[in-house]
């Protein structure tokens, strides 16, 4: 729509008279934006401008949720992937009730196994007396945490045995 036509259509409606335009005033071409200044429906800027941020690139968390000043390397949310780390031992166990057992009496630094949840626990060994066995620490007994000191009476049902390196 040029000057003149859109001045016509402004006075008609002002007016309140609508007068239709003949064909020798009508228009046959579409209607075309100028890009290079368009303001609708793009803003100032063009389409082509225009380029989509790029998401962030994933970040491994590692131990975020250890007590204390423990290196990283293993998940705090993971007493096998704990127990792994502090040990050195390589080998696959899925869950902690499969972590191999090689002894019935522990040792100090060796791997306590027990059947404390549906899928075991496993944790450090410090020292044990003829009542208890003293665990150095584990990790995931209290929620995604690495915990210190815990004592298990030594003839409880629930421990499965120990690995000693």
């Amino acid at each position: 729509m040029n000057r003149p036509q859109a001045v016509f259509l402004l006075l008609t409606l002002v007016s309140g008279y609508f007068l239709l335009p003949t064909q020798a005033e009508a228009k046959t071409e579409p209607l075309v934006f100028d890009r290079t200044i368009n303001t609708i429906p793009y803003g100032p800027f063009r389409p082509s401008d225009y380029t989509p941020p790029k998401p962030p690139a994933r970040v491994k968390a590692r131990n975020t949720q250890a007590v204390g000043k423990v290196p990283t390397g293993y998940s705090s949310c993971s007493c096998v992937s704990y127990a792994k780390y502090k040990t050195g031992f390589t080998k696959s166990v899925g869950a902690a009730r499969n972590w191999p057992v090689n002894s019935d009496k522990p040792a100090v630094g060796a791997v306590i196994v027990t059947y404390e949840s549906s899928i075991g626990h496993v944790g450090i060994i410090s020292h044990w007396d003829a009542s208890y066995v003293y665990l150095e620490s584990e990790a995931n007994y209290a929620s995604c945490q690495v915990t210190y000191g815990r004592k298990t009476p030594i003839g409880s049902p629930l421990i499965k045995g120990y690995w000693i390196k």
